[in-house]
């Protein structure tokens, strides 16, 4: 392992618990490049500024930060992955704690995919609040939708997560579709137009197996988020 210098560890170490609430010790050691001892030398530096809890579960030790904290607060998170603060009403979803279901009357461009993705990327995948639903699903009206979409989610992801792998599965015709219903414990993001996705939630999946239409089935109506952008053209569905 290079050697580092107190500051960079230090820093290291909040940089890791911004992006991951949870961490084995050893892992965090190997995250850090350090040895063992000299990361509970650093974690001892800090105890008074980071409010960490030690878990012994034999043979492992575990380092975790409260579920609600962020040093930065939202909106610096926000502007760091957006490159743009966020709006009053993107605070606002932020701030709900709770999942719950929204009319947003936002007009076209004024940043929903923003913020209701990084609302849920930041309490889901980044503080790791159970609350909020396992799987974000965009119910889109037309390809090319899917296909923006999809670019601007993954770049997000690339700057908020990179330690965190967050998969955007795409669901339209023309597409090979991921497996996405074989890895039903992790985040994910499913991306897709109203006839692959709606035909999923009636038990009746376009283009998939069968057998998977009751898994897909569940997945969807379960610990999922609907986002229905777009709703004009979608019409009656």
């Amino acid at each position: 392992m290079g050697r580092k210098s107190g500051t960079e560890t230090i820093i290291g170490i909040f940089h890791a618990f911004t992006q991951k609430r949870r961490w084995r010790q050893a892992e965090l050691a190997r995250h850090l490049e350090i040895t063992v001892p000299s990361l509970r030398a650093r974690l001892a530096e800090v105890s008074s500024h980071l409010p960490l809890t030690d878990v012994r579960e034999h043979p492992d030790v575990f380092w975790t930060v409260p579920a609600g904290w962020n040093p930065g607060g939202f909106d610096t998170w926000f502007q760091e992955i957006a490159d743009f603060p966020p709006h009053e009403w993107q605070r606002e979803l932020a701030r709900d704690q709770a999942c719950r279901d929204r009319l947003l009357r936002i007009p076209t461009g004024f940043g929903k995919t923003a913020g209701v993705t990084l609302s849920w990327l930041h309490h889901r995948v980044m503080r790791g609040d159970d609350r909020w639903p396992r799987r974000l699903v965009f119910c889109l009206p037309m390809r090319v939708l899917v296909e923006q979409t999809q670019g601007v989610i993954e770049a997000w992801i690339a700057r908020a997560a990179p330690t965190v792998p967050v998969p955007v599965h795409v669901l339209m015709g023309g597409v090979e579709a991921d497996r996405w219903a074989l890895d039903v414990d992790r985040p994910a993001i499913l991306l897709g137009t109203q006839d692959m996705l709606l035909s999923r939630a009636l038990n009746r999946g376009y283009g998939a197996a069968r057998g998977m239409w009751p898994m897909e089935y569940g997945l969807l109506h379960q610990d999922a988020l609907w986002v229905l952008d777009e709703v004009q053209p979608i019409n009656f569905a």
